[in-house]
Parts: structure tokens; C-alpha cells; sequence
């Protein structure tokens, strides 16, 4: 797996409204990509995630039970967003990405909220060292569009 961990001027760049948005989605799907090829490396090899990697800890226990009906996860959009807390000085950057899940099967319900909203979403952030959200689409794979 990569190590995502980036210094402040890398975030600045990709925070910057001047950056291109196909630069920031590509560098979201990358890293979303990482993500899935590593949980299925570890699902598939029934492996207990080592105590170096950035997954280690993050995955939820049904995290392999999902990954199977997994075929893609496209990043369709990645807005930065800042907030002002009540409690803080300065504003927050939040990154805010828009991904859609295609399944081999939309035969049966699948929740994909721990895998994406939890894990994928703690992956991210622990990476960057940002906060990051993350709002899903559920697809079958004959939606997939080159």
C-alpha cells in the first residue's frame, strides 16, 4: 500500500481553488483504489492488517463480507469546504467526495455505510490529516461508463 501521509504544502496545492478538479479527483482515486486493492489483499489472504499499515485497526469487522459484491468505486467529485467552529480561531478545510459504488449484483441490499462512511472515510483522513466526508451512489456494474 502507498503512504498517502503528505506535508502541508502538498495539501495547500490540492486545497487551492486554483488546482485543477480532474488533478484533485484523480489523486481521491488513487487513493480509494489503494484502499480497496489493500482490503481485498487482506480479505483474501485472511490476513490480521500488520501493525504498519494505515488500515491497521480501521477495518470494520464485516469489511471482507463487503468488499466481495465491491466491482469499482469511481470518485465523481471533491469539493473543499471550511467551516468555522464556534470553539476555534481559524477555519477547518474539509474535504467533501462524491463516489459511486458499482456492484457485481444489485439483486440483493448491501449497507455500505461502515465500509465508506467508517473505514474508506478514516483511511482518508488519517492519511491526509484532514477531515474528509464522504456521500455514496450504489450502482450494478452495466451503469459503469468509460
Amino acid at each position: 500500500m502507498s503512504d498517502f501521509i503528505i506535508n502541508q504544502s502538498q495539501l495547500e496545492l490540492i486545497i487551492e481553488n486554483g488546482e485543477s478538479i480532474n488533478r484533485k479527483i484523480n489523486f481521491f482515486q488513487t487513493m480509494v483504489d489503494d484502499f480497496i486493492e489493500s482490503v481485498k489483499t487482506i480479505c483474501g489472504e485472511n490476513e490480521i492488517v500488520n501493525t504498519n499499515s494505515v488500515l491497521m485497526g480501521d477495518l470494520n469487522w464485516d469489511a471482507c463480507d463487503k468488499i466481495d459484491y465491491i466491482e469499482n468505486v469511481k470518485v465523481d467529485d471533491i469539493k473543499v469546504i471550511s467551516i468555522k467552529h464556534s470553539n476555534k480561531e481559524n477555519k477547518e478545510n474539509y474535504f467533501l467526495v462524491d463516489v459511486t459504488i458499482y456492484r457485481h449484483s444489485i439483486l440483493s441490499y448491501v449497507d455500505f455505510d461502515d465500509f465508506i462512511m467508517h473505514d474508506l472515510r478514516k483511511y482518508i483522513t488519517k492519511s491526509l490529516g484532514v477531515p474528509v466526508h464522504i456521500l455514496y451512489k450504489v450502482k450494478g456494474i452495466h451503469d459503469i461508463k468509460e
